[in-house]
């Protein structure tokens, strides 16, 4: 169902005025194929002049934004303090796990680190 909204997202938005627009986690259980095409249809949204706001913890999409609001230092009650914002080269000079997570994917490493003992 993302992927026809994306779609039509992608062919609504030149012919619409510009907006804001606030999703919760967009690629959230997409195949990582498709998550592309999800990021596709937000650039023509941006290009269109809309504002698109996202809360995301996929961090390559997270690193391609333009700005970052890392919240934490944890979730729950213990979270919702803005521990470092700005550009994903910014927030990845910082100490938070996201931060730790943006210097994992800019050198390209795996964004998980294998546990002692385990074969792949």
């Amino acid at each position: 169902q993302r992927l026809k909204l994306a779609s039509a997202i992608q062919r609504g938005a030149a012919s619409r005025k510009a907006g804001l627009v606030v999703l919760d986690e967009p690629v959230s259980g997409l195949h990582p194929s498709d998550i592309q095409r999800m990021v596709d249809a937000l650039d023509v949204l941006l290009d269109s002049g809309n504002t698109v706001v996202i809360a995301e913890h996929d961090i390559p999409v997270a690193a391609s934004a333009d700005w970052v609001i890392d919240l934490g230092p944890g979730a729950g009650p213990d979270g919702g303090t803005v521990v470092a914002e700005g550009t994903p080269d910014t927030v990845a000079k910082a100490d938070t796990p996201t931060a730790r997570y943006f210097r994992r994917y800019a050198a390209g490493l795996p964004l998980l680190e294998a546990k002692e003992g385990t074969h792949h």
